[in-house]
């Protein structure tokens, strides 16, 4: 049972983690596209971010990036 949850979490963890790299990935190829000089590096910081909060996390990333 235990090693069951487990695995569900790191099966979760990983599968967020590969499509947020993705997503952020293509969203920064369409903002340089279009002349937006906004874009998040994919490195060992912002991979666990990503794949531990999703979508908001990718959100926050921007957000601290456009800010900071």
């Amino acid at each position: 049972m235990f090693w069951e949850k487990i695995n569900e979490w790191l099966i979760t963890l990983l599968l967020r983690g590969v499509l947020g790299i993705l997503f952020v990935h293509f969203l920064n190829v369409g903002l340089l596209k279009y002349g937006y000089p906004t874009m998040i590096g994919l490195n060992l910081y912002t991979i666990p971010i990503i794949s531990a909060l999703g979508m908001p996390g990718i959100g926050l990333l921007y957000v601290l990036k456009m800010f900071w």
